[in-house]
């Protein structure tokens, strides 16, 4: 359900009861999995589903990317290891 359909429906049903009743009516009778993408745009269902997948999964991604660096010499020797990441070796930048 994208702005305009909530747009016509507000005008036509001004009572926030009959407003409610008719947008549950289009969404269904059983609850669905619904969202708000970062546009602005409404999704439902399956559509919603894939959104939060992709952006947990973006969210994933951007947390294997932080890197601890670390230098036992004062800069002369540079290491690095992932964020959290405790048991493999770090790897040495310079």
């Amino acid at each position: 359900m994208d702005f305009k359909t909530l747009q016509k429906l507000s005008l036509q049903y001004p009572n926030n009861f009959e407003l409610g009743e008719a947008i549950r009516k289009l969404v269904g009778s059983k609850e669905e999995t619904y969202t708000i993408a970062d546009n602005g745009e409404y999704l439902v269902g399956e559509e919603a589903i894939k959104y939060e997948e992709n952006e947990f999964s973006n969210k994933q991604n951007k947390e294997d990317d932080k890197w601890i660096y670390e230098s036992p010499d004062k800069g002369k020797t540079i290491y690095r290891r992932k964020f959290g990441d405790y048991n493999s070796k770090r790897e040495k930048i310079k």
